[in-house]
């Protein structure tokens, strides 16, 4: 979602993931609702770690961004896998119940 934000938005959010050790940015997207941004982040961390563990890191990493972006209303932050070069992408052609 790119809905006219401004163009160092995204570099924000990957330069907030840089102060959080274990995190790196798989896709970031963020739009504007009236004047507040909200942004939706997959991340990538060791799939080795605690569940516990990788809490704490969205959780510094949610920190960050609200530190770094005072316009940013919500962070949508989810898990990805570690290899992941790209958001997981739904092809639903073929679904059926």
């Amino acid at each position: 979602m790119l809905d006219g934000i401004e163009p160092g938005t995204i570099g924000e959010i990957h330069h907030a993931a840089a102060h959080v050790p274990g995190a790196r940015i798989v896709d970031a997207k963020a739009r504007w609702i009236g004047h507040r941004l909200h942004a939706d982040i997959a991340i990538a961390v060791e799939e080795s770690l605690p569940v516990s563990e990788a809490r704490k890191i969205t959780a510094a990493l949610e920190d960050e961004l609200f530190e770094h972006m005072p316009a940013l209303a919500a962070a949508n932050i989810k898990l990805a896998s570690a290899d992941a070069d790209h958001p997981h992408e739904h092809g639903h052609g073929e679904h059926r119940h």
